[in-house]
């Protein structure tokens, strides 16, 4: 509670913020309990973060006991405070410093802040913290494979929406989860119809129908082919539009009753 008192403090009198700071991290180190001295100084640590205090937010969270999970958890508010102060090399440094003794807890924090640099529009920067998740994950057997296919389905289509075809295709690739790579190559064949690149477009809508035909999933197929109708009927090519609406209703028209 003090931490958040401090913080509103140092708003506008810096040194009382300062001040109250100090008193709060006095107790916190006095506390003979170790789990609620932790759990204190890993607040408090925020608070120095949240204040925009970022080296006394540091060397806070470096002293609390790296076996505990709070020691994770304060790098990890540090590093979200960062992202949100637009601070995003600094995020990802402090980011990978996180280690916990559980390897699912070190996965879950790390995914958690490529979620929100994803949310910043930061696909680079979540692309490389991802790759550092993975590197922890290769030896974890409870590491589940389809978070990494989310994950960078949603890198490679902050890619394309950045205009990054190239990075966007890249990380196309690794994605072994068929549906989310045609989703991609979809984004990427929005961006170059925005910027009247329609032959490179249609080369992309091309690759992405045709993983659609090898996907063993009549659903996906036709939502996917609704999702392309759309993609034409937003760039004026009706008549694309209709065969493409007419090819999913074959689809459908096509499955045996059961």
């Amino acid at each position: 509670m003090l931490g958040d008192i401090a913080v509103e403090y140092a708003v506008f009198d810096q040194a009382k913020g300062n001040e109250i700071f100090a008193s709060a991290l006095q107790i916190a180190e006095a506390m003979e309990d170790e789990g609620a001295k932790a759990r204190t100084l890993s607040d408090l640590a925020g608070d120095y973060a949240s204040a925009g205090q970022y080296d006394q937010a540091l060397e806070v969270a470096q002293m609390i006991n790296p076996q505990l999970f709070h020691h994770s958890h304060a790098l990890r508010n540090i590093a979200e405070q960062y992202i949100e102060d637009e601070k995003f090399e600094e995020a990802l440094k402090v980011a990978k410093t996180i280690s916990s003794p559980s390897k699912r807890e070190t996965r879950q924090t790390l995914s958690y802040l490529t979620s929100r640099l994803l949310e910043a529009e930061k696909p680079e920067q979540a692309l490389e913290l991802l790759q550092a998740m993975e590197q922890i994950s290769i030896t974890d057997p409870e590491y589940n494979t389809d978070e990494k296919e989310w994950i960078r389905t949603r890198i490679a289509q902050g890619f394309a929406a950045d205009g990054e075809v190239e990075q966007a295709l890249m990380v196309a690739q690794t994605i072994d989860f068929q549906p989310n790579k045609a989703r991609v190559l979809l984004e990427i064949a929005k961006h170059y119809a925005l910027n009247q690149q329609q032959e490179k477009a249609a080369e992309m809508i091309a690759q992405a129908l045709k993983i659609t035909q090898s996907v063993d999933s009549t659903f996906f197929q036709v939502s996917f082919m609704i999702e392309i109708a759309e993609y034409y009927t937003v760039n004026k090519q009706q008549e694309n539009a209709a065969n493409m609406l007419a090819q999913a209703l074959e689809t459908i028209a096509a499955i045996e009753p059961e």
